[in-house]
């Protein structure tokens, strides 16, 4: 897995998720930050991709890839 940096602006968080969700991301004291539900197109991230001046290439792929859809970028 390739492991990458994301802002948290969170003081809580969970260990381990619920049977129905898989967790896909961890940070390095073991808090999970993303998790998908097992079955269904469900997904949830405990960053802020909003919060950055620049998305990161990470944070475009992922909505990508739950959207379905290429995302256009517009120029500021």
């Amino acid at each position: 897995k390739n492991l990458t940096d994301v802002n948290s602006f969170h003081n809580f968080g969970a260990m381990e998720g619920s049977k129905l969700f898989t967790c896909v991301a961890k940070s390095n004291d073991g808090v999970v930050m993303a998790a998908e539900h097992v079955d269904k197109p469900v997904y949830g991230i405990m960053w802020h991709p909003e919060r950055e001046r620049t998305f990161s290439e990470l944070d475009i792929r992922l909505f990508c890839e739950i959207f379905g859809t290429e995302i256009r970028r517009k120029k500021i």
